[in-house]
């Protein structure tokens, strides 16, 4: 990817590239158990969405908004699956398992899976289903004829051919802008606030990551390190979240089902005092991506 390559040219590759993951995410989960498979399915689709904002100011269309929309709908979709399957495979597991392959450990852990289980058969269903297999369709035909060209709008031509060069230093400044706002007084964030900056954390690291090949690597890898810091502590910030949700949901159940919950609540508590922790460093993590020389500038 260059410079000078055109902004149309510079969007088609990022979003074919999107759409192999998002394929590729979808095969995985409808044919394995393979964790990998929901996981990389929420990236492609997250990364899509991001691709279509990063360069709307060439391919804005009525297409390119309702794929967007069909992403966002999927991609919560997939969500509920990934978050299940990461609390329990990455969380609960490992604290509560036997370290054997016969699915034993805790009570509670058991019935995790079994909910896993159901979820991961939910996500199956949905993806072979009439909704899913359209969006797919439509994402497939609007990079493979140009969906987002727009024959009555006469000065699309012109933002088409404009360099990629000239896109990339706009959208990254929007990015930029957006995260800095959402990120005024750190240390005061709700956790609605905060749950807006992590996405907003994630929309500029996948906007670096596409337009990385225009900036030196020597500026554009220091700043990506320190994204992948400040995303990483509110990443574990919202895992901890989405696990005391589960825990909590769970405590509907039959109780008798769940055995002693004592070695669950430790967990928790362990799960978010780090995550406290995270939160805690975040300003100075925030202090360090601020004052980083951005690619782009």
């Amino acid at each position: 990817m260059r410079r000078s390559l055109t902004s149309e040219k510079g969007a088609a590759l990022c979003i074919s590239a999107c759409l192999a993951q998002i394929e590729a995410g979808c095969a995985a989960t409808l044919t394995t158990d393979d964790l990998e498979g929901p996981h990389e399915l929420r990236i492609g689709l997250r990364r899509l969405r991001t691709a279509l904002g990063l360069f709307r100011r060439a391919i804005d269309a009525p297409q390119t908004r309702e794929l967007a929309e069909q992403a966002k709908w999927l991609g919560q979709e997939v969500g509920k699956t990934r978050d299940l399957e990461v609390v329990l495979f990455e969380i609960f597991e490992p604290a509560l398992g036997d370290g054997s392959a016969n699915r034993g450990g805790h009570p509670f852990l058991r019935a995790c899976r079994t909910d896993a289980d159901r979820e991961r058969s939910r996500l199956r269903k949905l993806l072979a289903g009439s909704r899913a297999r359209k969006f797919l369709i439509g994402l497939q035909d609007y990079v493979t004829h140009r969906g987002w060209l727009l024959p009555d709008d006469i000065s699309q031509t012109e933002r088409l051919a404009k360099p990629l060069g000239d896109l990339a230093a706009a959208a990254l400044s929007d990015r930029w802008k957006k995260v800095t706002g959402k990120a005024k007084h750190l240390e005061l964030l709700s956790v609605v606030q905060s749950h807006e900056l992590r996405k907003e954390l994630k929309k500029l690291r996948y906007s670096v990551e596409f337009l990385a090949p225009l900036y030196p690597a020597r500026r554009v890898a220091p700043f990506l390190k320190r994204l992948k810091a400040l995303q990483t502590a509110y990443g574990d910030w919202n895992d901890a979240a989405i696990a005391r949700r589960v825990f909590e949901a769970m405590m509907v159940r039959d109780m008798s089902e769940l055995g002693d919950l004592r070695p669950v609540a430790d967990v928790m508590e362990d799960l978010q005092a780090r995550a406290a922790e995270k939160i805690a460093n975040a300003a100075r993590l925030w202090g360090k991506l601020h004052s980083s020389g951005k690619p782009w500038a």
